[in-house]
Formats: C-alpha cells, structure tokens, sequence
C-alpha cells in the first residue's frame, strides 16, 4: 500500500492511504486523492523551482485541485484579474509571447511577488528589485495530458 503526505490548509501533515493492485490502478487512485485532498486545498507537495512544468495545451481546463489550488480572481490596484488560489496566495494569469530568440515558446504563467516569507529557492530574480515566485507553467507544443484535465463528470 502506498500513501501520500498533504499539508491541510491549517498546515498540518496528513497520510493518506492510497490503494492499487498494478501501476495502472495506483495512478487511478492517486489521481482521485490528489483531486479528493486538493478540493480542500491540501497540497502533496512543495512548490518546485520555477514551477510546476506543463504542456500548454492543458491551460484551458487544468484541474487545479491536483495540486491543491483552485481558479479564481483578486482585485490588485483596482484591476480584477483571473488566476489561481494556493495555500492562501493568489496567482496572477500571464500571457507570455514566444520568444525565438530565447528559443522558448509561447507560455502561461502563474505567479505573484516574492514575500520574506518565502523560501529562497522558490524565488526567481525579476530584473531590478522584483522577485517573483512561480507556481505554474504551461509551455510549448508538449503532447497534452489527459489525466490532468478536469474529467468529464467534474466539468462545471
């Protein structure tokens, strides 16, 4: 039997277990925890450096509860912008312009300003004195994935 660590929205560590008979229905059924748990808001995991990384064709209808955030907006200096919510921080929505020269593809983005909370090896240097932390990416031609869409029966 396997199991997954969350961190609750009050930060406590919770074990799950999780069941599966082959790789196939562990993949299942740790799929439906992380969607179960991530509802709540709980999170299996730290943000890694520079993001999470997917493929951009899975923007538009990405189930935010596998990493325990969810869709929403902020009102920031007046403006009501579109983003996610994740452990209690907002994430602002960018469109990012290919960039040949760079050799990288067009992107969405998500991420907010560094806070002195935040560990150090979360934080990117903006340029300047703004510091920023990303919590998600979606880049490129990348195939894209079913199993992190919002399925079917959970399509609001």
């Amino acid at each position: 039997m396997a199991h997954i660590r969350f961190n609750a929205d009050l930060d406590a560590e919770v074990s799950v277990p999780i069941d599966g008979a082959n790789p196939r229905a562990l993949r299942r059924s740790v799929l439906h925890a992380l969607r179960v748990f991530g509802h709540m808001g709980w999170r299996s995991g730290r943000i890694p450096r520079g993001g999470y990384r997917f493929p951009l064709a899975n923007e538009s209808d990405f189930d935010w509860r596998l990493i325990g955030a969810r869709r929403g907006t902020c009102t920031i200096d007046g403006e009501e912008r579109p983003g996610v919510w994740h452990a209690g921080q907002f994430y602002t929505r960018r469109e990012l312009a290919e960039q040949q020269r760079k050799g990288l593809a067009r992107a969405v983005k998500y991420s907010r300003g560094a806070r002195s909370t935040d560990p150090p090896e979360i934080i990117e240097d903006g340029g300047g004195d703004f510091r920023y932390v990303t919590l998600a990416v979606f880049r490129g031609d990348g195939r894209r994935r079913e199993e992190l869409a919002i399925p079917l029966d959970n399509a609001a």
